[in-house]
């Protein structure tokens, strides 16, 4: 949904994070957001040259691959107790950082209806 307000918010700063809420056309954008779209609009030979040089590639594409097929056979087979289990797994990751997660987002939530 498009917004009609102009100009953008920082609503915080978190060590070198910041997020920012665009309200040129509702985007939300944060520094993660803005790497991935600087990554994809740089040079492919370069970065082709970073992975493809990478001892780790293979190891980390891999890893990357069996988490993926491992989601698709928990979320295909309707395993709930399983989904549960993988989800606390990336929350035990995340450890303390998932309240100050959800507070932020929380609060960049209450923003954006405040200004519809």
């Amino acid at each position: 949904m498009k917004t009609g307000c102009s100009g953008q918010l920082t609503l915080w700063k978190v060590e070198k994070q910041r997020v920012t809420v665009d309200f040129h056309g509702g985007e939300i954008v944060t520094d993660a957001g803005l790497l991935a779209a600087r990554h994809f609009a740089q040079s492919p030979e370069l970065y082709a040259s970073i992975q493809m040089s990478n001892p780790a590639t293979r190891e980390v594409t891999d890893a990357f691959i069996a988490a993926a097929r491992e989601f698709q056979e928990v979320t295909s087979a309707g395993d709930t107790a399983k989904f549960a289990a993988l989800f606390d797994e990336v929350r035990s990751y995340f450890g303390g950082f998932t309240t100050r997660a959800v507070e932020q987002s929380d609060f960049l939530i209450d923003r954006l209806v405040e200004r519809t």
